[in-house]
């Protein structure tokens, strides 16, 4: 019973620790889609970068909602679409993004307005 309980705590222990790196790795992705997507932003390459964000921010991280709901609230390569940036912003805001919270109260500020 003793050695049963030894094996089933370290498969416990292996499955964690891989699960940890699993993560760790798929975190490590994003952060280099971030900076490839940011640098291609620097060149004003504007589908390519909003290309990569839009992929992460459907995958849910944070930042990357924060940067596509500026792409529509800017009209970097597109039409500008406050309602559709709005969205984004509200996303990027739960994952705890201030800037995303600022932009988001804005646009509640401006519907307010416009009822």
């Amino acid at each position: 019973m003793f050695k049963r309980k030894k094996i089933y705590s370290i498969f416990i222990i292996t499955v964690a620790a891989l699960m940890y790196n699993i993560s760790c790795m798929a975190a490590d992705k994003q952060d280099v889609d971030l900076k490839r997507a940011q640098k291609a932003l620097n060149k004003q390459q504007y589908e390519r970068s909003f290309k990569i964000y839009k992929k992460l921010a459907e995958d849910g991280n944070s930042l990357a909602q924060f940067s596509v709901g500026l792409f529509y609230r800017s009209g970097w390569g597109r039409s500008v679409d406050d309602d559709t940036a709005c969205s984004w912003f509200e996303k990027a805001a739960e994952g705890n993004i201030p800037a995303a919270a600022h932009f988001f109260g804005e646009c509640l500020v401006g519907k307010i307005e416009k009822d």
